[in-house]
């Protein structure tokens, strides 16, 4: 079980929901050993271990992908629709 403790300052300044309020936690050492030994234990992938196609856009295009490369836009769409039909 973790150690919290937090400070109570907001409370010198009723109905500000907005200040910012230090907050403390602290864990037990052995907590955090245990957590640093499974992490380091812990087996990743070599690579992607999904085998689905996917498709990667370059060119600078941004979040508007529609407006701003709407040749790929529609290509992966189509791609995509291909998938998905048996």
């Amino acid at each position: 079980m973790t150690e919290a403790s937090g400070t109570k300052q907001a409370s010198e300044q009723p109905g500000d929901n907005t200040a910012i309020r230090p907050f403390h936690i602290s864990f037990p050492a052995s907590d955090i050993t245990e957590l640093r030994r499974r992490v380091n234990a812990t087996k990743w992938p070599e690579h992607e271990t999904v085998t689905d196609a996917h498709r990667t856009i370059t060119g600078g295009v941004g979040h508007n992908l529609p407006q701003e490369a709407p040749k790929a836009f529609a290509e992966a769409i189509v791609d995509v629709d291909a998938l998905a039909r048996p």
